[in-house]
């Protein structure tokens, strides 16, 4: 569900010449792991990829201020968290047309481009261009620094506080 096949399929397809130097670290756990594993072994990815497992919520920040993309290719999802940490974390996103939050998140922050992860050669070439050493990622980080208003701590206080208060108010 989590469309990491799909984004492992896609970068198989990626240009030849963008294949080295990068790295995917592939955070969480399930039944999958194993399988997802050998497929990244098939398609000639694995000094790519590192599978992390389970990681404690509390260590997750490490991961966003790490890395220089973060990529959700989930196949259903009603609004996942990690576009929201992404964007907060100041970092590109590239996020799916099949989580519940993508179109706002895409709407209301400058790096954030929606993917479909079903389509394989369109992800790939979406993908070249983040890993071509053309300048096109550190345009998008730069982009990706400036956390809009909306999304900030303090916004997101404010918006919880009138969200709480017209709860409220419409109680009878």
């Amino acid at each position: 569900r989590k469309g990491v096949k799909e984004l492992l399929t896609a970068l198989a397809l990626t240009d030849a010449t963008v294949r080295d130097g990068w790295v995917l670290d592939i955070v969480g756990d399930g039944p999958s792991r194993d399988d997802l594993q050998q497929l990244a072994a098939e398609l000639g990815l694995s000094q790519n990829c590192v599978f992390h497992g389970r990681v404690a919520y509390r260590e997750i920040g490490r991961f966003y201020r790490d890395c220089d993309l973060v990529i959700s290719p989930t196949l259903a999802d009603y609004r996942s968290l990690g576009g929201f940490e992404a964007v907060n974390a100041g970092r590109p996103l590239l996020t799916s047309v099949h989580d519940g939050a993508s179109r706002e998140l895409a709407e209301l922050a400058p790096a954030v481009e929606l993917i479909d992860p079903r389509d394989a050669p369109a992800l790939a070439a979406v993908l070249n261009r983040y890993l071509a050493r053309d300048g096109y990622l550190q345009e998008r980080k730069r982009a990706a620094a400036e956390v809009p208003e909306w999304f900030s701590v303090a916004g997101v206080g404010r918006n919880l506080t009138r969200l709480v208060g017209a709860a409220l108010n419409s109680r009878p």
